[in-house]
């Protein structure tokens, strides 16, 4: 009976069923704050009351929560094979509240459009100020500097030569550093965490908060001695002076610190297939690697369930490749994917797995019993987290990351679409909308900024 009771639950998505659970959660409390019965079936009185004391809420919730709600109470009595609650005044009443709340939607998410894919792949493929900070202290101990020499400089420390050089001046020494022309190079690292640090004159090797913002506090002595450390261990590298690092340690180092963090690898990939493939949120976190099929004209993705497919007959979605590096979807997830297979990861893994805060990819875990066995997908709220959180990092001007979400990018790519004078008929085959007169908002939203005669208007 397991089972069946099982098979029967999935008649409905996994993400319909959390919403319906966590509105029928509400119901509950709301019962039990008046002293309400919860006994099945629930009074029609009951249901009429949990509507009029919710709608006089201030602010009221939008009348799509509402309707949900209510469906959540029909989704209860059905499992438990009980007639839900109806009667002419509950549809009366339902009535009045579609026409107090209005059907509209309360706020649209923002589109993800690409001149604000350019400079978030710009963000993303750059390394962070952790990274630099990192670089900078690990380029400093290879020049033979002290760890109080370390935390002891300023950025006005650092100086600028018209040579071509920096000029590091120390309490007793001056030392010439050559910008060279590796990236990984010591002179290439200052010359880029100056960049980030905007001009302050704060302390060169700085605390970070975990938000990656600059504190005017320098970081320990003991702090400088874990970073290296701490990236001699991920390099494989075995330090042949405890802490002391020479010029050749300290290109491979650098090479380590430099390079894109798996979170940023995973975000890019993340967020540039959610546009590209314009994928809702339970779409994106439920496809597995074996899902993805690679070709040199691009990328072939097997949505194996989708709000419109909840049967499971699987979408399919194409995605070419791009010519430019913070732009490539397919490059974006390719290199997303070699992380995850060094990681071990196989076919029927997930493609976006969750990373501690120490940038370990979280692909298993043990069972009480110690059993060990694949994570679960990351959830359809935590794309919207990551999308917003990449976008306030970014500082992309004109952005307010609280305005997008998870549906920006089918959204986006829609507009994008429109905006390129695409037909209607080719962005419903990318979007995959069953309606045309759907797709049809997103180019009467662009005509309508486009052609508007108030823009003739010298205002």
């Amino acid at each position: 009976m397991d089972v069946v009771a099982d098979l029967q639950a999935s008649s409905h998505a996994d993400s319909t069923i959390e919403r319906y659970t966590r509105q029928w959660g509400r119901f509950v409390n709301l019962c039990v704050a008046h002293r309400l019965s919860t006994a099945l079936p629930v009074p029609v009185e009951v249901v009429m009351l949990y509507i009029a004391d919710w709608t006089t809420k201030e602010p009221p919730p939008a009348h799509g929560t509402i309707v949900q709600a209510l469906a959540a109470i029909d989704w209860v009595h059905a499992n438990h094979r009980i007639a839900p609650p109806r009667s002419g005044e509950l549809e009366k009443m339902r009535r009045g509240v579609r026409n107090r709340l209005g059907v509209a939607p309360r706020r649209k998410a923002a589109p993800l459009l690409l001149d604000q894919l350019v400079p978030l792949g710009r963000h993303l493929l750059a390394p962070t100020r952790t990274q630099l900070r990192d670089a900078v202290v690990i380029g400093l101990r290879s020049l033979g500097l002290s760890y109080g020499e370390i935390t002891g400089l300023s950025t006005n420390s650092l100086v600028a030569l018209a040579d071509g050089q920096l000029e590091l001046r120390l309490a007793r020494r001056t030392i010439f550093i050559s910008l060279g022309s590796e990236m990984a190079s010591v002179g290439a690292a200052l010359t880029r965490w100056l960049e980030r640090r905007n001009g302050d004159s704060g302390p060169l090797a700085c605390r970070l908060r975990s938000n990656d913002s600059v504190v005017a506090t320098p970081i320990s002595d003991q702090s400088v001695r874990s970073i290296i450390l701490k990236w001699a261990s991920r390099a494989n590298l075995e330090l042949t002076h405890a802490t002391a690092v020479t010029a050749q340690e300290a290109r491979v180092l650098l090479e380590h610190v430099l390079a894109p963090t798996p979170s940023s690898v995973r975000n890019m990939a993340c967020i540039w297939l959610l546009w590209a493939g314009a994928l809702r949120s339970d779409e994106l976190v439920h496809v597995r690697l074996r899902h993805l099929a690679f070709e040199r004209r691009g990328l072939t993705l097997t949505i194996p369930r989708s709000k419109t497919d909840q049967a499971g007959h699987g979408l399919v979605a194409f995605v070419p490749r791009g010519e430019h590096l913070e732009t490539d979807v397919v490059g974006a997830v390719e290199r997303w994917i070699e992380m995850l297979r060094s990681a071990g990861a196989t076919d029927d893994h997930f493609l976006f797995c969750p990373i501690d805060r120490h940038e370990n990819l979280c692909l298993f875990e043990a069972d009480p019993s110690g059993y060990t066995h694949s994570v679960p997908a990351v959830s359809g709220q935590a794309v919207t987290r990551t999308l917003r959180e990449v976008l306030r990092r970014a500082e992309i001007n004109g952005i307010n990351p609280a305005l997008f979400s998870s549906h920006s990018g089918k959204r986006g790519i829609a507009t994008q679409l429109a905006k390129d004078k695409a037909d209607i008929s080719e962005i419903a085959k990318v979007t995959r909308h069953k309606s045309l007169q759907t797709v049809m908002a997103y180019v009467d939203e662009e005509e309508r900024k486009s052609t508007s005669a108030l823009l003739n208007l010298d205002l």
